[in-house]
């Protein structure tokens, strides 16, 4: 158990969970805009999900693009 913690505890303190970290407050920060701007424009709700469609696809795609990406990367690196 002590084993677990520590690997917990070291990866709480690293670069890996720093760089997860600043993903997601950007990544919530982005969307949190994008919400913002897209309701202050609409003037209705039917408006406002056919504005929003859009930038969600969008974002799920390049999303889907880097993970498969990173995962390509990491693959590589694991069979070195």
């Amino acid at each position: 158990m002590k084993r677990y913690y520590n690997n917990m505890k070291n990866w709480y303190f690293s670069l890996t969970f720093l760089s997860y970290l600043t993903t997601a407050i950007i990544g919530t920060a982005l969307g949190m805009t994008i919400t913002l701007a897209l309701v202050i424009n609409s003037a209705s709700e039917g408006q406002l999900i056919v504005s929003a469609l859009p930038p969600i696809i969008i974002l799920v795609i390049i999303g889907v693009v880097f993970r498969v990406i990173t995962i390509i990367f990491w693959y590589k690196e694991k069979n070195k």
